[in-house]
C-alpha cells in the first residue's frame, strides 16, 4: 500500500513538472497587417520560428536565441489574405497554431476615447477563446463588460491594473459575435466588436 501511494505521488510530481515545463504559443492579430507571436517556456532556449502559407511554403523564418519567452510582432503587409501556420521548434519539440490573416480587418472599433489606450481583442484560432489586452501606463481601474451577439450582458468585472494587461476569455457559451466594452477611471469607454 505504501509503495503504491509513493509511486502514485512520484508519478504526479513528474507529471506536474513536465506539465509546468511545457511551452505555450499564442498567435493573435494585433492591428492591421501585424500579427503578434507570443511564446513562453519555463526553460531558456534557442527556438526556431517559421510561418507557412496555405501552400506549405515558408514565408518567414527566424531564430530567437537564449530566451524563455518573447512577444514578436510580425508584419504581414504584402502577403495575401488567408490562413497561415506559425510553428515554433525548441527543446521540447514543436508547437504550432494557424491564424486567419484576414481576421485582422474584422475587429471594428466603435468608440475609442479617454485614458485607456491600445485596447485590443483577438479571436484565437480554432476555438472560442479571445485574447483581450490593454496597453496602459501607470495604475488604472478598468471595467470590462462582454455582450453576446444579441447585445445581452454575459460577463462583467472590474480590475485594477498597473501597466499593460492581458487576459484570455473563453466565450464558448456565448452566441453570436461578442462585443467588449472597457471603461476607465474617467468614465471614457472603448467598445470593440468582433
Amino acid at each position: 500500500m505504501k509503495t503504491t501511494t509513493l509511486v502514485t505521488v512520484l508519478s504526479l510530481v513528474v507529471a506536474s513538472a513536465s506539465f509546468a515545463a511545457d511551452p505555450s504559443l499564442a498567435v493573435v492579430n494585433s492591428k492591421e497587417n501585424v500579427v503578434k507571436v507570443i511564446y513562453r517556456s519555463e526553460a531558456t532556449e534557442n527556438v526556431r520560428l517559421k510561418i507557412y502559407n496555405q501552400s506549405g511554403e515558408v514565408v518567414f523564418a527566424e531564430t530567437i536565441k537564449g530566451q524563455n519567452g518573447f512577444i514578436l510582432p510580425v508584419n504581414f503587409t504584402g502577403l495575401p489574405y488567408g490562413e497561415y501556420k506559425v510553428e515554433i521548434t525548441g527543446k521540447n519539440g514543436k508547437k504550432s497554431q494557424t491564424i486567419d490573416y484576414a481576421a485582422a480587418k474584422k475587429a471594428e472599433v466603435v468608440a475609442a476615447t479617454g485614458a485607456v489606450k491600445g485596447v485590443h481583442v483577438a479571436k484565437m484560432t480554432n476555438n472560442s477563446k479571445y485574447l483581450f489586452s490593454v496597453n496602459n501606463e501607470g495604475k488604472q481601474r478598468i471595467n470590462i463588460r462582454i455582450f453576446d451577439g444579441a447585445n445581452n450582458l454575459v460577463h462583467s468585472e472590474s480590475r485594477n491594473i498597473n501597466g499593460s494587461y492581458g487576459m484570455i476569455y473563453n466565450l464558448e457559451q456565448v452566441i453570436g459575435n461578442p462585443t467588449f466594452e472597457v471603461t476607465d477611471n474617467a468614465g471614457a469607454t472603448t467598445v470593440l466588436k468582433k
